[in-house]
């Protein structure tokens, strides 16, 4: 049965999920970096297109500071970047937990919605095109509407191909397929995930069968419900500060598997 769901790893994750860089103590905002010491960024924000004063508005003088924080409105607001749908790994790689990850978008033509897009901090995102999503005629599934929540949530998602995935408890390698059945879910207590799917062929004549609610098994679940069962399950869940246990991700899945017209899973396992 897969939905191995691993939680609360120490982490390098501080102020507002940003990674902290162990020897200089600043955490990473993919843009610059900000100091938790001096509660301000240590460089001036800028701007794509050069302008005196990026992002000003002049009718509020703390926008004219450009080494605050959020304009120093901490309680109300945040700093927007970072939140994402990450791939990783080799070309192959992204392209194959891309395919698998939008095959939930299960309506006709939801999958054409989603595109990668490699920004110059060499990350390949997961993202809406926007425009198509507007000409967009019909209704959604379960499944587009939580892919999208998840690109819009202000954590984020790293999904990995792997076979093996370290439990950050016990410190034991955990085989995917064969403990996980496919894939796994990192729940880090500041609210990122990291998400492993096994690679094609993992696990073999060992993958544990997934009982069905008719009674029956189901020898090799597709991989797009596992990558479902994970990304949008567990992971979405966690993400949203919410119950993100095995009984939470199986109920969703089995959405997922009814609009896929998939037999549903016994959700008591």
């Amino acid at each position: 049965m897969y939905g191995c769901l691993i939680q609360h790893a120490p982490s390098a994750y501080k102020f507002t999920g940003k990674e902290r860089d162990q020897e200089t103590g600043l955490d990473y905002f993919g843009a610059r970096y900000y100091s938790n010491g001096l509660g301000r960024f240590v460089t001036p924000d800028w701007a794509a297109k050069a302008t005196a004063v990026p992002y000003a508005e002049f009718t509020d003088p703390q926008s004219l500071n450009l080494y605050t924080y959020v304009r120093n409105i901490p309680t109300t607001k945040y700093d927007v970047d970072g939140h994402q749908v990450v791939l990783t790994g080799t070309n192959e790689d992204k392209s194959d937990e891309q395919k698998r990850i939008v095959a939930n978008a299960s309506a006709k033509g939801e999958s054409d919605l989603f595109k990668t897009n490699t920004g110059k901090d060499g990350k390949t995102k997961l993202v809406l095109d926007k425009k198509a999503a507007a000409d967009f005629k019909g209704k959604h599934s379960v499944g587009y509407n939580k892919l999208v929540q998840a690109i819009n949530s202000t954590k984020t998602a790293t999904v990995i191909m792997s076979a093996t995935v370290v439990d950050p408890q016990t410190g034991k390698t955990v085989d995917v397929s064969k403990v996980g059945g496919g894939g796994a879910t990192l729940v880090d207590k500041n609210g990122n995930v990291t998400v492993t799917l096994a690679p094609n062929g993992a696990g073999g004549m060992f993958q544990r069968p997934v009982p069905l609610q008719n009674g029956g098994f189901e020898r090799l679940t597709p991989n797009g419900i596992i990558a479902g069962h994970e990304l949008l399950g567990h992971a979405l869940e966690g993400m949203l500060g919410h119950d993100h246990s095995e009984p939470v991700a199986v109920r969703i899945e089995n959405q997922l598997r009814q609009e896929q017209e998939l037999p549903l899973r016994k959700e008591d396992q």
